[in-house]
């Protein structure tokens, strides 16, 4: 049994409780544990946790440090014979449980030809007990908070004060400490595994006590594992004077029934790993045959072989003495990418995966949404739930820089390379290059058959993207691809081989419903209007009901006060809605003129029909002056002059906006539509966010409103102009436009003006005239009068959005 202490502990104290004399302080784990089970040997492992250490911007590194020394020190202290073998229980508390997280993730990193020796520590681990451990959960921004409360539970207020730029740091390194937990995901099925939590809070100075790690941190949702709260403070509860303190008999009593079962589970292990290295031996030496150029003389009839190798010595007799093993199908995953034990509807979505797939003449499907849409998620229930089905392996390849979000090149090939060490591809060696290892890769995958390969976050921008994305894609005519991508424009590609579209809608308001009631964990919820409300306000996007989800478990808010928060002000902050700041992070950086046209359309409303019409909003932009124009119109490379298109593709190619052409419209005939531009409320919300954090609102309220007047007042110049050759309406005809055209202008006239109330912004005289004017067109004194109505909106397929050269001068 292996204690590790947390912050600022001590490899004694942490675990004594203080007696009126100092020889009659009580060390549990050397007076009290020995009693219930006699059998341990009991150890306390320490290293430096003072908090400018482990805080500090290396922090990550300090963690690795301290996790790799507890590895090779608890391997080198159990280095006699009989200690190889011995079962462990770890007992951890607080910030120990992430030292040995990340211990038994290094452990298991290390195989035949990496530091085998140090695998038994991962082998050999049966329990763990997390002692108010902070495995953080969903919001990582909490980390930062519960990381100064972790401090200044330990450190006088003296060291805090001189410090403020380190306690105002704590949060910064939130993410990579939940890849640890990530990444234990993967692991954890192995250890049995137990959760406690304080009840009691700490004085922090002041008249209130707060609880440092919830019990929505300190417990991870793993099927069997123990949970219970310990009527204790944070650093109380792993202290123990008696065997009648609050929490002794929990602690004692999962202590002794890991240890009685300790020793089966680990034999198991060890078993487990003994074929796993066996198999390694075996597909290395048939590595060694594909790189012979000759079959080696030496042979002896009825010798067992693998390949052409003749084993001898040792290896012979081991071989002969055992039915050599077939490998299984690969199963290839990052550690933190773990099945959905809930997973709702989609069923359609999933059966039209499968038929796709099935047909060797298609091979590859494309799941594309909008940003937070799902397309992950469908994708992880295919991959795990048709696993069986795909006898030569599934493989889960990711596409984008985890730290930036964006599609790296970079981090493609290291998953390949890691493909490449799982197949103990005999091609590579230490001194292959990686792009090589790509290359060997993707012969594998033409060579074989029946395998799945999953490449998820396909978020190209760019058209040499293709070309490198194609670099890393088998034929598919021996397996089945599966890409999901923002960007609805990669289906159909002949150099991406075509893949079949598959655009995904939102789920269903009865699975939102049900998606946000498993998710936010209320005890005893039963579904009621308030959640449907609120899926409703949230568009059923799952990324949002993910994140609305996540603050209502933290916070354990009932649904209809986090509905009335929500009405009164979108939780659209960075650490709810991550995805959507980096597609607009991409957007200021690499498309500037897109990112201004989302800008303007934020203020506009979602219009009758859900949209803005593309002749509307060209209409408007087109007799701006050339300083306004260059912030909306852009170009593509090599491609003049600049075309408002141009930025509409941009945003289309990273899910932000949605195009299409809406049918149906009243005084519309047969299968007439009107081109329509969607923005998404919620990128919308997000996006009136940032620019109310840049102060940028008023700027792009005042170019929106010049837009909307430009483009109203051109309609009703054609109104005017009834004569014209060139105007679509017959001459000499009493012509007017459709009321449905003049009510567009109306919905987003009402919503400029609630922009400029609501920020309170400088009002527009030339606005409230517009408004004013569109208002009577909306309501006409005579509507009976037998008026022939048509739509402005209809094009005729030669309408050009071409901007002026805008480099002239």
């Amino acid at each position: 049994i292996v204690a590790v202490h947390g912050l600022k502990g001590d490899a004694f104290k942490t675990w004594t409780s203080k007696g009126s004399t100092p020889d009659k302080d009580v060390l549990w784990l050397r007076d009290l544990l020995p009693k219930d089970i006699p059998t341990a040997r009991i150890l306390t492992y320490g290293y430096d946790s003072d908090p400018g250490k482990v805080f500090e911007s290396a922090s990550t590194n300090m963690v690795l440090h301290h996790a790799t020394t507890l590895v090779s020190e608890l391997h080198y202290f159990r280095r006699y014979p009989n200690d190889k073998h011995r079962p462990i229980i770890f007992v951890c508390h607080s910030l120990g449980g992430i030292v040995v997280k990340r211990a038994l993730i290094y452990s298991s990193t290390c195989n035949i030809s990496h530091n085998p020796e140090l695998r038994s520590i991962r082998v050999c681990t049966s329990g763990i007990l997390f002692l108010g451990t902070p495995h953080m959960g969903a919001d990582l921004a909490r980390w930062g908070k519960m990381a100064e409360s972790l401090v200044r539970t330990v450190m006088t207020k003296a060291w805090i004060d001189s410090n403020e730029s380190l306690v105002n740091a704590l949060g910064k390194n939130s993410e990579t400490l939940q890849n640890i937990t990530d990444s234990f995901v993967g692991l954890a099925p192995e250890f049995q595994m137990a959760f406690f939590w304080e009840e009691l809070g700490t004085n922090l100075g002041g008249l209130t006590r707060d609880v440092i790690v919830e019990k929505t941190s300190a417990v991870l949702e793993m099927p069997n594992a123990k949970k219970a709260g310990i009527h204790a403070t944070h650093t109380e509860m792993c202290k123990f004077a008696t065997t009648r303190a609050p929490g002794w008999n929990m602690v004692s009593g999962v202590l002794m029934e890991f240890a009685a079962g300790a020793p089966g589970r680990v034999a198991i292990k060890w078993r487990q790993l003994e074929d796993h290295e066996y198999l390694d031996i075996s597909w290395k030496m048939e590595g060694l045959i594909n790189q012979r150029r000759t079959p080696s003389p030496r042979r002896v009839q009825g010798s067992p072989k693998i390949g052409s190798v003749l084993l001898e010595g040792a290896q012979q007799q081991h071989l002969t003495e055992r039915k050599l093993l077939e490998a299984p199908p690969a199963f290839f995953k990052p550690n933190h990418l773990q099945e959905n034990k809930f997973f709702c509807g989609r069923q359609k979505e999933l059966e039209k995966v499968h038929r796709t797939l099935s047909d060797k003449s298609k091979g590859i499907v494309l799941i594309s949404s909008i940003t937070g849409g799902g397309k992950t998620h469908l994708a992880r229930q295919y991959f795990f739930s048709r696993r069986s089905e795909y006898s030569g392996g599934v493989f889960w390849v990711e596409c984008k820089d985890v730290t930036t979000g964006k599609f790296s090149a970079e981090v493609i090939t290291k998953w390949y390379c890691a493909i490449a060490d799982e197949l103990r591809l005999p091609e590579t060696t230490v001194t292959t290059t990686p792009e090589q290892t790509v290359m060997d890769v993707v012969a594998w995958f033409n060579k074989k058959s029946d395998w799945l390969l999953v490449l998820d976050g396909v978020d190209i921008d760019h058209d040499s993207q293709y070309s490198t994305i194609a670099g890393y894609m088998p034929r598919t005519d021996a397996g089945s691809i599966i890409m999901t991508s923002i960007n609805p424009a990669l289906a159909g590609s002949a150099r991406l081989g075509s893949p079949y579209p598959l655009a995904l809608d939102p789920p269903s308001l009865d699975e939102a419903v049900a998606m946000l009631a498993h998710y936010s964990q209320i005890p005893s919820a039963t579904p009621s209007a308030e959640y449907t409300d609120l899926c409703r306000a949230l568009t059923c996007l799952p990324l949002a009901i993910h994140a609305a989800a996540s603050y209502i478990k933290e916070t354990q808010s009932p649904v209809a006060d986090f509905l009335k928060k929500y009405q009164r002000g979108p939780f659209v902050e960075r650490r709810y809605l991550e995805p959507f700041h980096v597609v607009f992070d991409r957007l200021e950086t690499g498309f500037p003129q897109a990112a201004a046209l989302i800008k303007l359309l934020s203020f506009w409303g979602r219009g009758a029909g859900g949209g803005v019409p593309h002749l509307m909003l060209w209409w408007g932009v087109r007799p701006l002056h050339r300083s306004q124009l260059v912030k909306l119109i852009a170009r593509e490379a090599n491609r003049r002059p600049a075309d408002l298109d141009v930025s509409i593709s941009q945003c289309l190619r990273l899910g932000i906006m949605e195009r299409g052409l809406e049918t149906g419209v009243e005084g519309l005939g047969g299968d007439s539509g009107i081109d329509t531009l969607r923005l998404h409320p919620i990128a919308k919300a997000v996006c009136v966010a940032r620019m109310k954090e840049n102060k940028e609102l008023e700027k792009w309220c005042n170019l929106a409103t010049d837009v909307f007047c430009n483009s109203f007042e051109y309609l009703d110049s054609r109104r005017r102009r009834s004569s014209l050759d060139d105007d679509p309406i017959r001459k000499g005809q009493d012509v007017e436009f459709l009321l449905s055209d003049y009510a567009r202008y109306l919905t987003h006239g009402i919503q400029i003006m609630d922009s400029i109330r609501r920020y309170k912004l400088p009002s527009s005289e030339r606005l409230m005239e517009v408004h004013s004017r569109v208002q009577k067109l909306t309501n006409p004194d005579d509507v009976s009068a037998k008026v022939e109505r048509v739509s402005m909106f209809l094009t005729s397929g030669s309408s050009s959005t071409s901007g002026p050269d805008l480099d002239s001068p």
